[in-house]
């Protein structure tokens, strides 16, 4: 009888090991934050459809996106959305969107889109637009997302909404260089 019950505990654990390694395969997450915000980046009510963005480079290896994940740090969420940009920079700077509602404070915000299809190589923006005019003056009447401001790495940028895009580390005092922006893709 104790030889059928040891029997029985090491197929479950067997079991278990096999579930955890079929989950991780093949799973890539791209990320430039060290887990531990300094700063937060928000846009101020007259700068609705202004947008903060990683760059990542996938390599030569064609991915499918599983889902995008945005570290809201806070802010006002009710009511607020907002656009997820996946750019192409190496295919003309295609943009495919897909909507964006927060729903956590202080908290990872995962953004499936498995079911959309999205295949990306080489070098990709993914950036947050922000979309509903809060129609308050004071700064930041709407969500913001977490920033690393001690990295060796400066892949952060932002762009105004009728600007051009440039380096994170140039705005404000804060000199945040990334977001919290992570990708998650797997090979195809």
């Amino acid at each position: 009888m104790k030889n059928k019950s040891i029997l029985v505990v090491l197929i479950l654990i067997l079991y278990a090991a096999s579930e955890l390694a079929a989950q991780d395969v093949g799973q890539n997450i791209y990320k430039y934050d060290d887990d531990q915000s300094d700063v937060n980046f928000a846009v101020m009510s007259n700068n609705e459809g202004q947008q903060a963005g990683m760059q990542f480079n996938i390599g030569k290896e064609i991915q499918s996106i599983d889902k995008i994940m945005i570290f809201v740090a806070g802010g006002k969420i009710d009511d607020v959305k907002a656009n997820i940009h996946i750019i192409k920079l190496d295919e003309n700077n295609a943009d495919t969107i897909v909507p964006f509602v927060p729903n956590e404070k202080g908290k990872w915000n995962e953004i499936p889109v498995s079911k959309e299809n999205i295949t990306v190589s080489g070098n990709v923006m993914i950036a947050v637009e922000w979309i509903t005019p809060t129609g308050e003056k004071e700064p930041y009447a709407s969500f913001f997302i977490g920033a690393d401001v001690n990295v060796s790495n400066h892949n952060g940028y932002i762009k105004h909404p009728k600007g051009d895009w440039y380096p994170a580390r140039r705005f404000g005092s804060s000199g945040a260089k990334n977001f919290y922006i992570r990708l998650i893709t797997h090979n195809q």
